[in-house]
């Protein structure tokens, strides 16, 4: 049982969004962060982070044009999963755009200001990028696939 473990996390830079997804991985355990020498609790409120995620897939059944982000080349099976995407938009209805992009930023993805929100296909250190500088949302495959899939 998660709840039964105590989990540390090491991290050099204050990086929050690796952060962020270890503790979407051990969302059940209590967890610490060891900074500049001292290890103090993790202050990320996870209900919150769930909420703006539910928001963003209830926000991608609105929109009509999704642009899909390549951020790597090097995982394994991307072009299954970026085929898999282009054909769930396209059964949903809607338009999708491919962007290869590497690593994505706010100044990037202004330049396609009539994208509505964007899926982010990278490896998994960088599912949940920080977002809040961005003009247009940034989900994961998952969650454009519980936004798409009625069978969900």
């Amino acid at each position: 049982n998660q709840s039964d473990f105590k989990v540390i996390f090491i991290s050099s830079g204050g990086d929050r969004m690796k952060l962020m997804n270890f503790m979407f991985s051990f969302a059940g355990s209590e967890l610490f962060v060891y900074e500049e020498g001292n290890l103090v609790p993790a202050n990320i409120s996870i209900n919150k982070l769930l909420m703006k995620r539910y928001f963003l897939v209830e926000k991608t059944k609105d929109a009509e044009r999704i642009g899909i982000l390549v951020g790597t080349l090097g995982s394994k099976n991307y072009a299954d999963v970026i085929k898999r995407i282009r054909d769930q938009i396209r059964g949903a209805g809607k338009r999708c755009y491919t962007f290869l992009v590497g690593k994505p930023n706010a100044a990037k993805l202004a330049n396609f200001p009539e994208i509505d929100l964007f899926v982010l296909v990278a490896c998994p250190e960088t599912t949940f990028p920080d977002t809040t500088d961005y003009f247009q949302s940034v989900i994961t495959p998952f969650e454009l696939d519980i936004a798409l899939n009625s069978k969900r």
